[in-house]
């Protein structure tokens, strides 16, 4: 792999005491399928997809909606980030996504797609920037979008950095 791209996460597993290489791998793998290494910010724009398949992913938080509607609404990525992460509904509450246009500003950005305004603060906070203030932090800086991605991934283990093999690890 190019040592480029591999060099702000192999800092941030430095930063955070992690010397395991199973779970280094199994970071690494999990960066590289959601991002190909590279932080993103997910567009939400959905025009190309069919509404069956939108329905499919997205389930009760578009289903009330008519063909009609939703054809126009996923080729709309702010409104359509709304519609699923937005303050009006119970995904984007659990989210702590508290004012309009929520939704939009706290979507998945990064090397893991972190999103919503309470992971974009805990994160932020944990790693000492002001991520609320700055969402795009994770996008156009990769040392802090791998500060963040590893310490949330971290947190998610329980801090458990020990395993004994691969497959556990992956786990």
């Amino acid at each position: 792999m190019d040592q480029q791209l591999l060099q702000p996460i192999l800092d941030a597993f430095v930063a955070h005491g992690i010397t395991n290489e199973y779970l280094k791998k199994a970071i690494i793998a999990n960066m590289q399928k959601e991002c190909g290494l590279i932080p993103r910010e997910e567009n939400l724009n959905y025009c190309n997809t069919s509404n069956d398949r939108i329905k499919s992913i997205f389930g009760k938080r578009v289903s009330s909606f008519s063909e009609e509607v939703l054809s126009k609404l996923k080729c709309n990525p702010k409104e359509f980030a709304e519609v699923l992460y937005g303050c009006n509904n119970y995904i984007g509450k659990s989210m702590g996504n508290i004012n309009p246009g929520d939704g939009w500003t706290y979507r998945g950005r990064g090397y893991i797609q972190l999103t919503g305004r309470n992971n974009y603060k805990t994160y932020g906070d944990l790693c000492g920037f002001n991520l609320i203030q700055d969402p795009d932090l994770l996008i156009k800086d990769k040392h802090v979008s791998a500060l963040v991605s590893v310490k949330f991934i971290l947190i998610g283990l329980q801090n458990k950095t020990d395993f004994d093999t691969q497959e556990a690890a992956n786990k």
